[in-house]
């Protein structure tokens, strides 16, 4: 479980969050919705430990034990991501993984046969080869998620991942999360929301403020 409590937090001395106290449980799906600027990315990067909080603190736990941390992959908005880095996409799913690759970070065949998995759930598993700068908008964001799921995460954040998705993919994708929630946290924010509700077992709009709609 994480717990947000009486959270502000913000850019360069600017609130975008305002006194925010939410919980996310150890399953399930939780979907996050709200305006362009509404603080939806701030906070989940909060919730990430990417972003320090101005006011308040985040508490996570595992089977109901309070802990330093827990485990987390991350899917980033698209237009974050460098297209033209050169790296191929194993390479990108590997790291994924870097938290659990020991001391020294060598790759061993047991993280190769976890990477081809990840890519195997989002159908890309033919693309491992491929440099991203060659990968359309929606492969991009396929990669990104089997990336975000390949280390099987105790929560998986994602922001706007089905941004660029075509529309054969889209369900397929809201099926695999809501198969991964029955074992860990998804937080998702989303503009899609008629499309995902039927997911998430509980939605959240965020502006400025937060406010429960289910």
């Amino acid at each position: 479980m994480i717990k947000l409590n009486n959270i502000s937090a913000g850019y360069d001395g600017k609130v975008q969050l305002s006194d925010v106290t939410l919980s996310f449980p150890d399953t399930g799906l939780t979907l996050i919705v709200g305006p362009n600027g509404g603080g939806k990315t701030t906070m989940l990067r909060v919730i990430l430990g990417l972003l320090p909080t101005m006011e308040g603190t985040v508490e996570y736990f595992r089977n109901g034990t309070k802990v330093e941390s827990l485990s987390m992959g991350y899917l980033p908005q698209y237009n974050s991501i460098d297209r033209q880095f050169p790296i191929s996409v194993m390479d990108v799913v590997l790291s994924g993984l870097d938290g659990k690759r020991g001391l020294f970070g060598r790759i061993k065949p047991e993280h190769i046969t976890m990477a081809k998995e990840a890519l195997e759930i989002t159908e890309t598993l033919q693309l491992k080869d491929r440099p991203i700068k060659a990968l359309s908008g929606g492969e991009l964001q396929r990669i990104l998620l089997s990336r975000a799921i390949v280390s099987h995460p105790e929560v998986i954040v994602l922001d706007e991942p089905d941004t660029y998705l075509d529309g054969r993919f889209s369900p397929n994708m809201y099926k695999i999360l809501q198969e991964l929630s029955h074992s860990c946290s998804v937080i998702l924010s989303s503009h899609n929301a008629d499309h995902l509700s039927a997911y998430a077992q509980a939605t959240v709009l965020v502006d400025e403020k937060v406010t429960i709609l289910s």
